[in-house]
């Protein structure tokens, strides 16, 4: 086998999750067992062809081969792979399979509400606003076979199921105008979900769409969820959790400060225990209120997240006057502060 296909991606993207691109397009890349070997041909075929087989394709392309297939649906799940003829026209293997699955592609696909925390704050320049801290418990009648959750939360998030954070993105989502788009990230929550009490939990940060210094930036309103998750049952039943007023909300959590200008200020003494598992005590909160849309079209996050990549040391810490430190990082970075 002279010529391996391999490096699967769709939209840039390896296995990605939530596309909202009707015709996505496909690429690999190729590992040749000898020097001068080229592509002479393709072939490509998603759910075993049962959604698409290009045949074989006379081309030496390996980058953005638009799917040509049966119509994408909202929510559907597709598995491809591709085999190449290399230039002396021996076939290679089907290569690993690959994955991606489609988002929400219509408005109409979206039945959770806009829903946040309206606050006497004044909306002054330097405000400081408390993150949002809001909660939603169902129950679950069976096994889970697959669950995806499609979340935006503006100005930023971070997704907890059942007492645990849900992947390891930072930052959520990505910074648009919210007027023009607003982009979504969905997960994959299958593990997450059991049988019986399930709770979902959603901090809800500034970011850029509560600017806490309006001079610095344009003030679009107060943060806001929209939210909602397909669940599908072993016995093929299923059902939607959805953003509306039945959720809890409150400010009264640890921090009480955050935009990305001055940092947070965390207070410990405020941590809820237990805020995102079932069974807690909500009963000081709010009841979650519907809020305007910012107005701009729903679309998927199509990047890859904010991630840890690395822990940096302090090259000196200062102590200029009781009470105040000055830690010294040695560079400047977009991080956490660990104490």
């Amino acid at each position: 086998m002279a010529l391996r296909p391999t490096t699967l991606r769709c939209e840039y993207l390896e296995n990605p999750r939530g596309i909202d691109v009707r015709e996505p397009r496909l690429s690999w890349t190729l590992e040749a067992a000898e020097r001068g070997q080229r592509q002479a041909a393709y072939q490509i075929r998603v759910n075993d062809g049962d959604l698409w087989d290009s045949g074989r394709v006379e081309s030496d392309e390996s980058i953005h081969m638009p799917y040509r297939g049966r119509t994408l649906e909202s929510g559907m799940h597709c598995v491809w792979q591709v085999r190449v003829w290399d230039m002396d026209d021996n076939p290679s293997e089907w290569s690993r399979p690959a994955r991606w699955s489609m988002g929400l592609l219509n408005e109409s696909d979206w039945t959770a509400q806009w829903i946040g925390l309206e606050s006497d704050e004044p909306q002054t320049d330097n405000t400081r606003l408390p993150a949002r801290m809001a909660r939603r418990e169902f129950d679950l009648p069976g096994n889970v076979a697959r669950a995806t959750a499609y979340v935006c939360g503006l100005g930023l998030f971070e997704f907890y199921v059942n007492g645990e954070k849900v992947s390891d993105h930072l930052k959520d989502p990505g910074l648009t105008n919210p007027t023009r788009r607003c982009l979504y990230v969905s997960f994959d929550v299958t593990a997450q979900l059991a049988p019986g009490a399930n709770a979902i939990g959603v901090l809800l940060g500034n970011g850029r769409f509560f600017a806490p210094r309006p001079s610095h930036g344009i003030q679009y309103g107060l943060p806001r969820l929209r939210m909602q998750i397909t669940i599908e049952f072993e016995d093929g039943t299923s059902m939607i959790v959805i953003s509306n007023p039945d959720w809890k909300i409150t400010d009264q959590g640890p921090i009480r400060a955050n935009n990305e200008f001055d940092g947070e200020e965390y207070d410990a003494r405020m941590e809820q225990d237990g805020w995102g598992r079932p069974g807690f005590d909500d009963a000081n909160w709010d009841r979650a209120e519907v809020m305007d849309a910012p107005g701009g079209r729903m679309e998927a996050q199509k990047l890859e997240p904010i991630r840890v990549t690395q822990t940096i040391q302090p090259v000196d810490i200062t102590n200029p006057k009781p009470g105040m430190y000055i830690v010294d990082m040695g560079q400047s970075f977009y991080g956490i502060t660990r104490l």
